[in-house]
């Protein structure tokens, strides 16, 4: 019997993780921080800043109206990003090398755009306040901008998956295109797999090789994707493991992925990790993913 609850990271490590995913805007910030300083900017030498109550009340019309602005922005490009799956015009063909980079790219988009947004609008709030208490000017003008941007990396990282309606929308359109039927699709399961060789701390963008449809049927499992696809039964199937992924975010939410090993058609062995996929948070996805191997227990059991 698989035991996930032993299997899982540890609550320490999941902290440092989501401490450190937490510090990424900070360096980020930091290092924006270090460049302005070399760059010609409008009242950056550390004094409070000295303008008038008109102005100041010009000025923080002008930075909540840039505020709305870019939040709004981001909102259409966001809406854009789905309603086009994320630039994907053609499922005839594999597509989710492609699209990989792209909602990535657009993730960083969209996420800037709200940032900015809601940092400028707080600004006129937030940093005449710590200019009260000496905080130089240039410096309360970019935290709150920090702030937000630490706030929504996290949520977007642990509380909800914005990109979750392009999963199941983009497999379901590329699985129809290579000939399954909505009918097989519709008593499917949303799944991506991966090499359980490979260090996810090496990919770039996401740490699924190909996401395709996963069958559970009586005397097989099948897998249909993107770009690849196999097929076993219960004599080939070899082990069902369930191993946390240090270079997965879903480990720092609680999620054990499952690894599957069996014996293809020619002779060979195989792994596979199996991960969830059109699940709206990353809780959402490590419940999923013990449904999902609890199933594949009770298959290969025969029940």
């Amino acid at each position: 019997m698989i035991k996930e609850k032993d299997k899982k990271l540890s609550l320490f490590k999941r902290i440092v993780g989501i401490s450190l995913i937490g510090l990424i805007p900070v360096v980020t910030f930091s290092l924006f921080w270090i460049f302005s300083q070399y760059i010609t900017f409008p009242l950056s030498n550390g004094s409070p800043m000295p303008t008038t109550n008109s102005n100041m009340f010009f000025m923080s019309v002008i930075y909540f109206m840039i505020g709305i602005i870019s939040f709004v922005i981001g909102i259409i490009f966001y809406i854009i990003v789905l309603s086009t799956h994320c630039f994907t015009f053609n499922f005839n063909m594999p597509f989710w090398k492609a699209f990989k980079v792209k909602l990535y790219i657009s993730n960083i988009i969209v996420l800037f755009c709200w940032v900015i947004g809601l940092g400028f609008a707080s600004s006129i709030v937030i940093t005449p306040l710590l200019t009260m208490f000496g905080v130089p000017w240039i410096v309360s003008f970019y935290i709150p901008m920090l702030g937000w941007l630490i706030m929504l990396n996290l949520i977007f990282s642990f509380v909800i998956l914005i990109w979750t309606p392009l999963d199941k929308s983009t497999i379901t359109k590329r699985l129809l295109a290579c000939g399954v039927s909505e009918e097989d699709i519709n008593r499917g399961i949303f799944v991506g797999i991966s090499d359980p060789i490979k260090s996810s701390f090496k990919k770039f963008t996401m740490v699924e090789d190909d996401v395709g449809m996963l069958w559970i049927e009586s005397d097989k499992v099948i897998y249909k994707g993107d770009s690849d696809s196999f097929e076993f039964d219960r004599n080939q199937l070899l082990s069902i493991k369930r191993a946390v992924d240090p270079g997965s975010i879903v480990a720092y939410g609680g999620g054990v992925d499952i690894i599957i090993r069996f014996r293809q058609e020619n002779g060979t062995e195989r792994r596979v990790r199996l991960h969830s996929e059109g699940n709206w948070t990353i809780k959402g996805v490590a419940r999923s993913l013990d449904r999902l191997a609890k199933r594949l227990v009770t298959w290969q059991k025969g029940n």
